[in-house]
C-alpha cells in the first residue's frame, strides 16, 4: 500500500504516458520485477529510492529504447546506493556544466552579428542565430540512456511539496533535484529546434524596431529630441521616458513617447518610420512629412501568434503543465497561479500603494498619467550627467 502512494503521490508530476515519442513498453508487471531484484540486491534501506526511480524511468521508456528484458538490465546495472549518489551527481554536473559553457559560447558566436552592430546583416544571420546547437542533448541523451540513469537514481520531488520542504534542503539536494528535472520531459528535437527559430526571427524584428526619435516632430514640424536618438522599443523609449523625470521641460517629451508607445501597440504607426532617418513623423497626429502614411501591419501580433503556436507544439510532452501558461508557472518560475494571482491582488489592494501614489503625485505636481508607472524618482542620484558618461 505504501508503494502505490508514493506512485500516486508522483502522478501529477510524471505523467508521461501518452506523447513522450511513443507508446510507453514496461508494464506493471515488468515494473514489479525490476524492483523485487532491486530490494534484493540493495536492501530496504533504499526502498523508496528503489520504487519512484524505477517508476520515473519506465514512464519515458519507448519500444524504441528496449523491451522489458533491456529494461531490467539497465536498472540493475545502473542504479547507484546512496553512498555512491554524490560521486554519479559530480560526474553529471561536471559534464552539463562543460556542454552548457560550450553551447553559450557557440549560440554567442552564432548571433553575434543579431547582438552586436557589426555592420549590415546577410540574408543567414538569421538562420545562424535560429540554429540551437544544444537542440538534441534531451534527445541525445535518452537515446544513449544517460538521461535513465538520471531518472532511475534521481527521483525528483513534486512541486508542492518542494515548496513545502526545500527551504531545509542542502546545495547537494537541490542540485540532485535540478538534475532530475532537465530530464522530466522527452521533448523531440525538432520541436526544439522549431520553438529555437521561431523565437529567434521574433528577436531579430524586435531587435531592428528602432524609433528615430530625432526625427519626431510636433504640430508645428519642430524636432522633439536631441540630433542622433535612435531608440528600440520598447525599453530605450522607457528608458529615455524615465531619464526625462529629471528634466524641466520633460513632461511634454513623456507624453510624447507614451502617444510613440500606443501607436506601436495599436499598430497604428507608419511602416515607413520604424528605423527611418530619411522621415520626420508627427505622433499625435500620426502623419508622416505632414501626410498620411500606410500603417505597418499586424506583423508584431502574427510575430506573437507564431511563437505561441510555436510553444504550443510541446504541449504534449508535459502532460503536468499541458500549456505555455501552466509551463510558465509551474516549471519556470514554479510558483502556482493561484499564489500569483493572491501576491497581485495583495499588491494592488495594499493601502501603502495609494500613499506612494499621492506622494509622487505630489512629487510631480500634477495627477498620475499612465506612463508613471515608470516613476523612478525615489533612486539616489549620482549627479553625472548621463550623455557625458
Amino acid at each position: 500500500m505504501k508503494r502505490i502512494g508514493l506512485v500516486v503521490a508522483l502522478l501529477p508530476l510524471l505523467a508521461h504516458a501518452a506523447g513522450q515519442g511513443g507508446k510507453m513498453a514496461i508494464d506493471e508487471s515488468t515494473k514489479m520485477a525490476v524492483i523485487g531484484q532491486l530490494y534484493a540486491k540493495y536492501g530496504g534501506g533504499e526502498k523508496q529510492r528503489i520504487e519512484l526511480g524505477v517508476e520515473q524511468a519506465a514512464r519515458l521508456w519507448r519500444k524504441a529504447d528496449g523491451d522489458e528484458k533491456a529494461f531490467l538490465r539497465f536498472c540493475l546495472e545502473h542504479f547507484t546506493p546512496s553512498e555512491k549518489l554524490p560521486a554519479l551527481l559530480e560526474r553529471f554536473r561536471n559534464k552539463l556544466e562543460k556542454l552548457g559553457g560550450h553551447f553559450n559560447q557557440i549560440t554567442l558566436a552564432l548571433r553575434r552579428e543579431l547582438d552586436e552592430d557589426t555592420g549590415p546583416l546577410l540574408p543567414v544571420d538569421q538562420m545562424f542565430a535560429a540554429y540551437d546547437p544544444s537542440a538534441h542533448l534531451i534527445e541525445d541523451w535518452f537515446a544513449n540512456r544517460l538521461a535513465f540513469v538520471v531518472l532511475l537514481n534521481f527521483p525528483a520531488t513534486p512541486l508542492e511539496k518542494m515548496l513545502e520542504r526545500a527551504s531545509g534542503w542542502s546545495t547537494e539536494r537541490w542540485a540532485m533535484q535540478r538534475l532530475a528535472q532537465r530530464f522530466l520531459h522527452r521533448v523531440p528535437a525538432e520541436v526544439n529546434q522549431r520553438i529555437s527559430e521561431v523565437v529567434t526571427k521574433a528577436g531579430a524584428y524586435i531587435d531592428a524596431y528602432n524609433i528615430r526619435m530625432d526625427r519626431v516632430v510636433d504640430s508645428t514640424g519642430k524636432p522633439m529630441f536631441r540630433e542622433g536618438l535612435r531608440l528600440i522599443s520598447h525599453w530605450g523609449l522607457r528608458d529615455e521616458l524615465r531619464a526625462l523625470y529629471a528634466k524641466k521641460d520633460g513632461l511634454a517629451k513623456q507624453r510624447l513617447i507614451y502617444t510613440i508607445m500606443l501607436r506601436i501597440i495599436e499598430q497604428q504607426i507608419p511602416e515607413i518610420v520604424i528605423d527611418n532617418p530619411e522621415v520626420k513623423w508627427d505622433p499625435v497626429a500620426n502623419t508622416v512629412d505632414g501626410k498620411p502614411s500606410a500603417r505597418e501591419p499586424d506583423k508584431r501580433y502574427a510575430m506573437l501568434l507564431e511563437v505561441k503556436k510555436a510553444l504550443q507544439l510541446s504541449d504534449p510532452y508535459y502532460p503536468d503543465a499541458p500549456n505555455p501558461i501552466a509551463r510558465a508557472f509551474l516549471l519556470e518560475r514554479e510558483m502556482t497561479e493561484e499564489r500569483v494571482v493572491g501576491l497581485l491582488e495583495r499588491l494592488l489592494q495594499a493601502k501603502v500603494g495609494h500613499d506612494v501614489a499621492r506622494l509622487i503625485e505630489k512629487r510631480l505636481g500634477r495627477k498620475l498619467e499612465p506612463f508613471d508607472i515608470w516613476y523612478d524618482g525615489f533612486k539616489a542620484r549620482s549627479g553625472l550627467d548621463e550623455r557625458r558618461l
